[in-house]
């Protein structure tokens, strides 16, 4: 089973998409999309939404 890190990271790179572009287009950080993918932080709702939208 994946980790929503892990879950996160593979959708972004399906897209074709680096970190940086997440980050741009979710209005987040590089490192924290990075800690997101390593499963270093809780993420809100707010974040997930953010994220997902894109």
């Amino acid at each position: 089973m994946m980790t929503l890190g892990e879950c996160i990271c593979t959708l972004r790179k399906e897209k074709g998409w680096k970190q940086k572009e997440l980050g741009k287009v979710a209005d987040l950080s590089v490192p924290y999309i990075s800690d997101m993918e390593l499963d270093r932080v809780n993420l809100s709702l707010k974040v997930l939404k953010r994220v997902n939208a894109n």
